[in-house]
């Protein structure tokens, strides 16, 4: 199946800010994030595993 750069480019751009924001939060010790900011990460950890299984079923199966 031929790869469609310009699916592939959009699907990469909802991955990277998502990683970006997992960064910075990452940077502050557990124990002073807030609530929101633990929710935060979990959202963001579903928004990437959602965007990379995306990548994964249009072009590996």
């Amino acid at each position: 199946m031929p790869v469609d750069g310009d699916v592939l480019r959009s699907r990469i751009s909802d991955v990277n800010p998502t990683i970006s924001e997992l960064q910075r939060l990452a940077s502050k010790p557990f124990m002073q994030l807030s609530i929101d900011e633990k929710y935060s990460i979990r959202y963001n950890i579903v928004v990437l595993v959602e965007s990379v299984v995306s990548i994964c079923i249009a072009y590996c199966c």
